[in-house]
């Protein structure tokens, strides 16, 4: 897919880390220019310090809470006002969950949960389309298999990426009909190697976290978040200009039994 991004402007949420810095890194390589925002700016900060030596200035950090609406449009007034334009919006940002039982779930733990990734991906869908209106573009959201199938212990977790899967086709329905049309399609990961794959194996103990993995995913191991990233970078390029309210599930067999 050499080059499928080339001059492309993206905003990438939760670039940081895991599947955000993978795909930050395939962004550049592909041709685009990224605003890459975080709410861990020392995480964000040496991010750019090995990306940007190798892509000519084409990323930038931008501290940014995803779910605080005014650090929304802060982030792409700054863009707009740097590059004059935006052409994709990538809601990557997440938590994981408590992994406690729904008698257990707090208010503020469902709240927290929903905060950060539900209505941070509200916001970025509202303000990426107002930002992308007059031109066009696309927005990739990131669910999760835990937005497709019920599984313990994720009380609050699951409805929220369950959340994005409704909010990304209700999306897409309403992006399709503006005079330039704009593309909105989800992501779901199933286990891949990160922080929040590996807090979850921290807490139920790596023998037993190795041991559903075996269970659950027929291909038998944990993915990459170069994997995941491909599928961002696709969704976010003309070539999948026909596509939009869909799901694209990488999650090695899990979702197909």
């Amino acid at each position: 897919m050499t080059g499928c991004l080339d001059g492309k402007i993206v905003l990438l949420t939760g670039a940081a880390s895991g599947i955000g810095a993978a795909s930050a890194e395939l962004l550049l390589r592909e041709g685009a220019v990224v605003a890459a925002s975080d709410i861990d700016r020392s995480r964000g900060e040496k991010l750019i310090e090995r990306l940007d030596p190798l892509q000519s200035g084409r990323i930038a950090f931008h501290e940014h809470d995803v779910a605080d609406e005014a650090a929304w449009i802060r982030t792409i007034d700054a863009v707009l006002g740097r590059h004059g334009r935006l052409d994709v919006v990538i809601n990557n940002a997440g938590i994981p969950p408590a992994l406690v039982s729904l008698d257990e779930t707090t208010l503020e733990e469902w709240r927290r949960v929903m905060a950060v990734n539900l209505d941070g991906v509200f916001l970025g869908v509202k303000h990426g389309i107002r930002a992308m209106k007059a031109h066009g573009g696309a927005i990739v959201n990131l669910s999760s298999v835990a937005g497709l199938v019920g599984m313990p212990f994720t009380g609050a977790y699951s409805p929220s990426k369950a959340g994005v899967l409704l909010l990304t086709k209700c999306a897409a329905l309403e992006g399709a009909k503006l005079e330039h049309p704009i593309r909105v399609n989800a992501v779901h990961p199933g286990y891949i190697q990160t922080d929040m794959v590996a807090s979850i194996s921290e807490i139920l103990g790596a023998e037993r976290f190795e041991r559903r993995v075996r269970q659950t995913v027929p291909l038998q191991r944990v993915g990459s978040p170069f994997q995941i990233a491909e599928a961002i970078v696709f969704l976010a390029g003309d070539r999948s200009q026909f596509t939009t309210g869909s799901s694209l599930v990488v999650d090695g067999g899990w979702t197909a039994q």
